[in-house]
């Protein structure tokens, strides 16, 4: 029985990464990226990550009555239930790094000819 396991997870995998594709890449799943996560009666659940976006779906197999010798691999039925795209991530803002001289003498000429309450300051300066 235990090989019988062993031989289906193996079939699975290998059909979900030979036909299976990435709902937001449209990339084949490495079959290194696929665990079956569950099983109900001819039911299997597999979770998949794709290699190239990173995707996570939840991927249902399901198989018709398999022979018991697998001499004829079974009939299969795939869907993808449910994929979440990773969050888009976000660059941080670059460190401006330490105050130079010459952002120090620029920012002295301009207050020297500046003539204004400051409120005004802040409204006038780009951050």
């Amino acid at each position: 029985m235990a090989a019988e396991n062993d031989h289906l997870t193996w079939f699975i995998v290998q059909h979900i990464a030979e036909n299976v594709q990435c709902q937001n890449c449209q990339s084949h799943f490495s079959p290194d990226a696929i665990d079956i996560i569950s099983r109900r009666e001819h039911a299997w659940f597999a979770r998949a990550i794709c290699d190239v976006c990173g995707t996570e779906s939840l991927i249902m197999v399901v198989l018709e009555e398999p022979t018991d010798q697998f001499e004829d691999e079974p009939e299969v039925e795939v869907e993808v239930l449910f994929d979440d795209p990773p969050e888009p991530r976000r660059r941080e803002p670059a460190s401006p790094g330490p105050i130079t001289q010459r952002e120090i003498d620029e920012l002295r000429e301009f207050l020297a000819t500046y003539h204004g309450n400051l409120t005004e300051f802040f409204d006038d300066v780009d951050f």
